[in-house]
């Protein structure tokens, strides 16, 4: 939600807490830490646009 409206920083810092805590209680093959991974991509790559 943060990333759709253009607070790629926040919305970064927010999906590397959220698969930081994911890694630790989840193992490694869960389709959230998958789905986490490839938002925080998303975010990565619309915050380097905006640079």
């Amino acid at each position: 939600m943060l990333n759709d409206l253009g607070r790629h920083e926040e919305a970064l810092a927010n999906y590397e807490a959220a698969l930081a805590i994911r890694q630790r209680v989840l193992p490694e093959d869960h389709p959230d830490i998958a789905k986490t991974r490839r938002n925080l991509q998303r975010c990565q790559e619309k915050l380097a646009k905006h640079k």
